[in-house]
């Protein structure tokens, strides 16, 4: 798996623990933790980092269907998932994910 650090001045992309990265984020960088699967959120490494801080984290990546972020939100502490190539490809609708987050009590903007 590849995990990708990035905040607003910096990025770093390794193989090893997230913690190797830069470590010395504050409330203007927040950590973005990203895979490319389609086969849903690293719900272990998200629970973990969002775990670890105290500044808001961003699963990013990793989703192929609504199911994915309902399980990010209901397994971790992340603040937010994001997704974008299964919207893109129109595989999934942006109002169906908000719509199963709101069916399991998950608030999302449905308008």
């Amino acid at each position: 798996m590849r995990l990708l650090y990035q905040n607003y001045l910096s990025s770093c992309t390794t193989g090893r623990d997230w913690l190797h990265c830069r470590a010395d984020t504050t409330e203007a960088r927040k950590p973005e933790l990203s895979r490319a699967t389609s086969q849903g959120f690293d719900i272990e490494l998200v629970w973990a980092v969002s775990d670890a801080v105290s500044i808001p984290v961003i699963a990013s990546s990793g989703a192929g269907c609504s199911a994915h972020f309902t399980e990010v939100f209901q397994q971790t502490k992340a603040a937010a998932a994001l997704a974008a190539g299964i919207f893109h490809r129109k595989e999934v609708q942006i109002l169906d994910v908000k719509r199963e987050l709101d069916r399991q009590g998950i608030a999302a903007r449905l308008a």
